[in-house]
């Protein structure tokens, strides 16, 4: 960890009271209660960078349900500007980005996963735009975005503090690969005959559990779709 401490129980001696384990690191850790903004800004004096791992956006996409325009906003509003120009939306509708960029932007979001600075914020990139191609149904840029989350799930092990975050993490967000289908009748046939193919020789020819599906493994053998089309 940067702060020098292999435990949230060392805590204590950098930062004080806002380390104090007994009082609230335990809570943290197992996600019962979360940092308040002052402590945060605290802590941030005594370890510049580490409100970027708090306030990231990426934290609030992680679950598999509905999310609205206004989750993605926000999101995609913790993303530094100099980093991912113009994944912001315009006004009320329309899409963050124009189709085009999100090859470029996907590429240069897997590449800053192992950035010491910049790695939360390549998660949230892809993160944000697979939560966007759900809510557009958007079935080309949802295969194309989870490609880069199953590259970024092996870059962050060159990262110091994201190397931590657990694989079950990631796998996760690609759980819905066992239930999804297109609308695309050539997309869904070609997606289809994949997944088939997938499960009879990963799975024994039985659909797998959740708990044993490994989404991203899957997702990164399929190549069929092509290039996104514009």
């Amino acid at each position: 960890m940067h702060v020098g401490v292999k435990s949230c129980r060392e805590l204590e001696v950098p930062l004080g009271l806002d380390g104090w384990w007994e009082g609230m690191w335990s809570r943290y850790e197992r996600g019962l209660v979360e940092p308040t903004r002052k402590r945060i800004e605290r802590i941030e004096l005594k370890v510049p960078g580490s409100a970027r791992y708090f306030c990231a956006g990426f934290w609030a996409l992680l679950e598999n349900r509905a999310y609205g325009w206004k989750d993605i906003d926000a999101a995609a509003q913790t993303l530094p500007s100099a980093l991912f120009d113009g994944m912001r939306r315009a006004g009320c509708f329309g899409r963050l980005c124009s189709r085009s960029r999100i090859p470029s932007l996907l590429d240069a979001a897997v590449k800053a996963v192992v950035n010491d600075l910049n790695g939360i914020h390549g998660l949230t990139a892809i993160l944000v735009l697979i939560r966007e191609a759900e809510l557009a149904q958007d079935e080309e840029q949802y295969i194309r975005a989870l490609k880069a989350w199953a590259k970024a799930s092996e870059a962050k092990a060159k990262h110091r503090i994201l190397c931590t975050l657990p694989s079950t993490l990631f796998t996760a967000v690609a759980t819905p690969l066992l239930n999804v289908s297109y609308s695309d009748s050539e997309m869904n046939a070609s997606w289809g005959e994949f997944f088939e193919s997938y499960v009879d020789q990963w799975h024994y020819g039985e659909k797998p559990h959740p708990k044993n599906f490994d989404g991203l493994d899957c997702i990164s053998r399929f190549t069929e779709f092509g290039p996104l089309r514009i």
